[in-house]
């Protein structure tokens, strides 16, 4: 077989795996959320029109059953992240390995189990201030809304 038969049966085979072999949804549920480039997060406004703008990404979780797993972009350095309830100001648990940032299951349950206004806030920052802002919000008793800025 040649080396060119043996790629193209490869490219397949990552195809046909990157199609069916991931839960729906992408995260929970044995899924990995692969992250967009990450954007420059110290600079970010924190008041005025530009805070209105929609996510850059997000995924819908419904009766999650495992925790979200996140991918960070290949552009980000060493990642350190927090999460915090920002009804009180509670720090929420989270964890980053590497390039994959955990949202335990224990946290997505917290959420789910506050009122529908409460929303959880984070940050995700490497030294250089790239990252992102992640925001998780309860849609209803079993569903969750978690976006990236």
């Amino acid at each position: 077989m040649t080396s060119a038969m043996r790629t193209l049966l490869l490219a397949i085979a990552a195809f046909v795996f990157a199609l069916f072999g991931s839960a729906s949804g992408g995260g929970g549920d044995g899924g990995v959320w692969i992250l967009p480039r990450s954007s420059h997060v110290c600079g970010m406004p924190t008041s005025g029109a530009q805070v209105l703008t929609p996510p850059r990404d997000w995924r819908a979780l419904s009766a999650p059953k495992a925790d979200l797993v996140m991918q960070l972009p290949p552009e980000m350095g060493v990642a350190a992240a927090q999460l915090l309830d920002r009804r009180t100001g509670a720090p929420l648990p989270v964890s980053v390995a590497g390039k994959t940032l955990t949202i335990p299951l224990s946290t997505l349950r917290f959420v789910l189990a506050q009122p529908a206004s409460n929303v959880a806030v984070g940050l995700v920052l490497d030294a250089n201030g790239m990252g992102f802002v992640v925001m998780i919000r309860r849609v209803s008793a079993t569903d969750l809304r978690v976006e990236v800025y």
